[in-house]
C-alpha cells in the first residue's frame, strides 16, 4: 500500500485522462497501456494487490481458523 501511496504523491495520476468524457487518450501505446494497467486505470494492479496484501495481513492477525 505504501508503494501505491508514493506513486499517487510523486506521479501524475490524471495524466492523459479526460474526466468529462471518461476517455483515456494514450491507451493504445505501450506507455499508456502500462500506465493504465498498473497505476491509474479503472482496475489497476497496484490497488488490487494492496487489497490482497491487506486481506492476508488481517487473516494472519486474526489467526488461522478452519471454516
Amino acid at each position: 500500500m505504501a508503494l501505491g501511496f508514493v506513486g499517487l504523491v510523486l506521479l501524475d495520476y490524471e495524466a492523459r485522462c479526460n474526466w468529462q468524457t471518461l476517455a483515456y487518450s494514450d491507451f493504445c501505446t505501450l506507455e499508456g497501456f502500462l500506465r493504465h494497467s498498473f497505476f491509474n486505470g479503472w482496475h489497476s494492479v497496484f490497488s488490487w494487490v494492496s487489497f490482497v496484501f491487506l486481506g492476508m495481513w488481517i487473516w494472519r492477525k486474526r489467526g488461522r481458523r478452519t471454516v
